[in-house]
């Protein structure tokens, strides 16, 4: 948990050092504007494939807010579409999660066979170790938001999730991340980092509470499913370990186990459903 007490000592602060900010507005690259785009892009977000609208006259910049742990990425660009090949995955190792928050314009996003239209308001949370398109038009604009630490319950790890960010819990992750995002010039690594930490945790928070687990009976087999596939090997497998990881005991999960069509369950009747699965 984060605390925001000044009286609090800190062990080790991370220097001021740590942490960088870069601007970039190809108007001002060197060389051809998309060639200086792919470079800076693949920089920050890995390997990635670039196909350009008018190539010769393309325009677009950033702001990139990174230290050791986390990167915050302000964007705006002409029609670009990015895609993430099953060599790029291979060619770099890139494999954690990336919030893709629209802001202004529409990105359409795919991964795994699950397409995306997010409006401004909108974010998808995707992964790096799978492949995936991104397409916009022109005059788009957004965020990119990585961090090193987290980690994210095993139900959002599988598949890409759409997270509404204009309500409740999620419009406080959106007003966070304009924040620090418009702070870039007057924060430290140990003060972007905090406020970092802090927005991971409401992000998974706002994900739990509202679309961040599986909510019908397929959906939740689906899981279930490509769980067991994936922990085929861990001797500590059991139905039990498995409705854990999947937050199907806790009060988010009894309440979508209940909006699946299954009696409100404890954790002992939630493992004897996925015993029924899987079995």
């Amino acid at each position: 948990m984060t605390c925001t007490s000044r009286d609090v000592a800190v062990a080790e602060p991370l220097r001021p050092a740590d942490y960088t900010v870069e601007w970039i507005d190809t108007a001002y690259a060197p060389g051809e504007p998309s060639e200086y785009w792919v470079e800076h892009v693949r920089t920050n977000h890995g390997s990635l494939q670039l196909h350009f609208a008018d190539p010769p006259v393309f325009r677009g910049g950033t702001v990139v807010q990174r230290n050791a742990t986390h990167q915050l990425v302000d964007f705006w660009s002409d029609a670009l579409r990015y895609v993430r090949t099953d060599a790029d995955v291979k060619a770099d190792d890139r494999q954690g999660n990336l919030l893709l928050v629209a802001r202004h314009g529409v990105l359409e996003v795919e991964q795994s066979g699950v397409q995306m239209r997010l409006v401004p308001g909108q974010a998808a949370v995707l992964t790096k170790a799978r492949p995936l398109q991104v397409r916009h038009a022109f005059g788009v604009r957004g965020w990119t938001f990585e961090a090193a630490d987290v980690s994210c319950p095993a139900a959002m790890d599988r598949h890409p999730t759409v997270v509404d960010l204009r309500n409740g819990l999620g419009s406080v992750v959106f007003s966070m991340l304009s924040t620090v995002s418009q702070q870039h010039r007057t924060l430290d690594s140990y003060q972007f980092t905090r406020s970092c930490t802090t927005l991971t945790d409401l992000l998974i928070a706002s994900m739990l509470e509202r679309c961040g687990l599986p909510d019908t009976l397929n959906s939740v087999e689906h899981a279930v499913r490509q769980y067991v596939t994936a922990h085929s090997r861990d001797p500590e497998l059991s139905p039990r370990a498995i409705a854990a990881a999947l937050k199907m005991g806790d009060p988010h999960g009894v309440a979508l186990w209940a909006g699946s069509g299954f009696a409100a369950a404890q954790p002992g009747s939630a493992a004897d459903i996925i015993d029924g699965l899987v079995g």
